[in-house]
């Protein structure tokens, strides 16, 4: 996968939560959904893992799961 759709995927993860915390929709997805790069328009699924300042949940010494 291109550095664009990564990016395009990262966006749409993040603004996903957003989305759920105010209700504004993800402006990428939207965009996205008119005009999806064809890397994009397959059936697969794609794992987005979302850091907070460089370290993932559970991983790289974080003992516990990011808390809301």
């Amino acid at each position: 996968m291109n550095e664009e759709n990564r990016q395009h995927l990262l966006r749409i993860a993040r603004e996903s939560i957003q989305e759920t915390l105010t209700g504004e929709p993800s402006a990428t997805f939207a965009l996205i959904e008119r005009n999806p790069p064809h890397e994009l328009q397959g059936a697969e699924g794609a794992f987005v893992t979302l850091k907070r300042k460089g370290i993932s949940p559970g991983g790289d010494g974080d003992e516990s799961p990011f808390r809301s």
